[in-house]
């Protein structure tokens, strides 16, 4: 009788413990941000993002929405596969997760058997929720462009560049009501914050994540020789406002350029080199309109250097709207002379004209 009264009360613990601490979001810098890990039968485990075929993929925000609200960390701003938050260890519980968004616990949504399967780790799921408060972008002269933090512990953190990407971007864009997501990015762009950083434990701020988002309306390249190179102008606040070059690097031009449909970038700028415009200037607070951004993106098709002795050495060429075009002079320089020649794999730019020295095209 006291072999079965203590089974009993072994199993009732047990089932306390799975009942009280059934999720936990871990490797994350912060107990709302993290990989997705399941207690089941005295042990935690992942979970898969992958449907039963391995062919398809079911995590989805209203999974993470599911595991913020059980965790009680507020809303989900990001669902991810992957193991953005690294590969867990041990044993997968459960993929194939197809919650509805409503249920109160991840338990309670329809998946695989909960088992301690030997799966891959490979598409470990993650979560970051906001905290309890609505994430913001900082030190980006708009709501929708800025260093990203999240609340948590009482206090504000930045976001490891590390876990960013394009797919974590959308999601904060869409909930801030921001659009779409035209660049993330991981060098502290927008200055270094304070507080925790949430994401990888080894990441410090110098890598805090930055994010640009559409304002609601696509980026556009304006001044330019065609709607691929220009300066940049990004909607804010109901007026267009220009990009501080500073915050501009190759890394956001590629992404900015490929939103835009216009190849791959070629060239990133920040000194108004497709002149000063007008409105707020986005980025760092004491930016001018002297540092505006500009791109120049291959329009599709890469750049050609014509009418030289080498395809390394001629008048530049780009391609737009179904023609080749010319490049003016006075938007050329030294530092997009040394983009193009990198581009190109042409080494190191030794010099750039403007007096059609290569015959005009």
């Amino acid at each position: 009788m006291e072999s079965l009264f203590l089974i009993f009360v072994i199993l009732l613990e047990r089932k306390t413990v799975e009942s009280a601490e059934s999720v936990r979001l871990v490797n994350g810098g912060s107990p709302c941000a993290g990989r997705v890990e399941v207690y089941h039968r005295g042990q935690w485990g992942t979970v898969g993002g992958y449907g039963k075929s391995y062919l398809y993929y079911t995590w989805n925000m209203k999974a993470a929405a599911v595991v913020c609200l059980e965790l009680g960390c507020g809303a989900a701003l990001s669902a991810s596969m992957g193991s953005p938050f690294g590969s867990g260890s041990g044993v997968v519980v459960t993929c194939d997760v197809r919650c509805k968004g409503s249920e109160s616990a991840l338990r309670e949504c329809p998946s695989w058997t909960w088992d301690h399967h030997r799966w891959s780790h490979s598409t470990d799921v993650g979560v970051i929720c906001s905290g309890g408060n609505s994430p913001r972008l900082v030190n980006g002269s708009s709501h929708c462009v800025g260093r990203v933090e999240l609340y948590t512990k009482e206090s504000w953190g930045t976001v490891c560049g590390e876990t960013l990407n394009m797919k974590i971007a959308g999601d904060i864009c869409r909930y801030l009501g921001c659009g779409s997501a035209v660049s993330a990015s991981g060098d502290a762009r927008f200055g270094e914050g304070l507080g925790p950083v949430i994401g990888r434990p080894d990441c410090g701020h110098g890598k805090d994540g930055g994010i640009i988002c559409s304002g609601g309306n696509p980026p556009r390249l304006v001044n330019g020789s065609s709607r691929c190179a220009g300066r940049v102008e990004l909607h804010t606040k109901d007026t267009w406002g220009t990009l501080c070059g500073e915050n501009l690097n190759m890394k956001i031009a590629e992404d900015i350029c490929k939103y835009l449909g216009c190849g791959f970038a070629l060239s990133a700028s920040g000194s108004a080199r497709f002149g000063e415009g007008l409105g707020p200037v986005i980025g760092r607070p004491d930016c001018g309109h002297g540092k505006d951004g500009g791109i120049i993106c291959s329009g599709g098709n890469p750049p050609r250097l014509v009418n030289g002795s080498s395809r390394c050495a001629g008048r530049v060429e780009l391609h737009t709207k179904d023609t080749w075009g010319t490049l003016c002079g006075e938007n050329l320089n030294m530092k997009i002379a040394e983009d193009i020649c990198k581009y190109l794999g042409c080494g190191f730019a030794l010099s750039a004209s403007g007096s059609a020295r290569f015959g005009e095209g």
